[in-house]
């Protein structure tokens, strides 16, 4: 079904990636349409730490000198701060694909919905937030590529309506967002 929202269903549970290991991992199914269709090309998995994440696909420390393998080191830190989010405040975390375009990870909350493309540098082509943009409107001017670089644009100042957004203070902006829902489901 081509330009099909797909959903991604976060689950955290052990995963048995090394013989006789059981790592800490969240495992997304990419779900198109209904929520049985899974696909299995679709699946992503992001470790809960990006060390066991090295150390389990062997990476040693070169990561740390590549920008492909840090923006997927970024990638599945903000994976793991959005999907505290989520299931804190009860909202949708999904990544969509359209042919060769798609967006990391999308925060689908019905007043304030968000989404994410995360990269190691502000440069990063903003093809798949456009196309998203295009095909969901309500997303407009709420679509950001988020890098460690520092620099900060609101999506609004942009031409194309795609912000620029710290990594640290998406990551801080989360914690703190979950914290607050958590207590907010404690007390009540």
């Amino acid at each position: 079904m081509p330009g099909a929202r797909r959903a991604v269903a976060a689950d955290v549970r052990p995963l048995s990636v090394l013989p006789g290991a059981r790592l800490p991992g969240l495992h997304l199914a990419e779900l198109l349409g209904a929520e049985g269709a899974v696909q299995r090309r679709g699946r992503r998995l992001y470790f809960v730490d990006g060390v066991v994440r090295n150390a389990a696909l062997q990476r040693g420390a070169g990561p740390l000198t590549a920008a492909e393998e840090m923006g997927l080191l970024y990638e599945n830190l903000v994976a793991g701060h959005l999907h505290a989010l989520a299931r804190q405040t009860q909202v949708r975390l999904y990544h969509w694909r359209e042919g060769n375009h798609e967006v990391d990870l999308i925060y689908d909350h019905p007043e304030q919905p968000l989404a994410f493309e995360i990269a190691s540098s502000v440069r990063h082509p903003v093809t798949g937030l456009q196309r998203f943009m295009e095909r969901f409107p309500r997303f407009k001017g709420r679509c950001y590529v988020v890098s460690p670089e520092p620099l900060g644009m609101l999506p609004g100042a942009a031409a194309n309506h795609v912000g620029r957004l710290p990594l640290d203070l998406l990551l801080l902006a989360a914690s703190r967002q979950a914290e607050t829902a958590l207590e907010r489901r404690l007390i009540s």
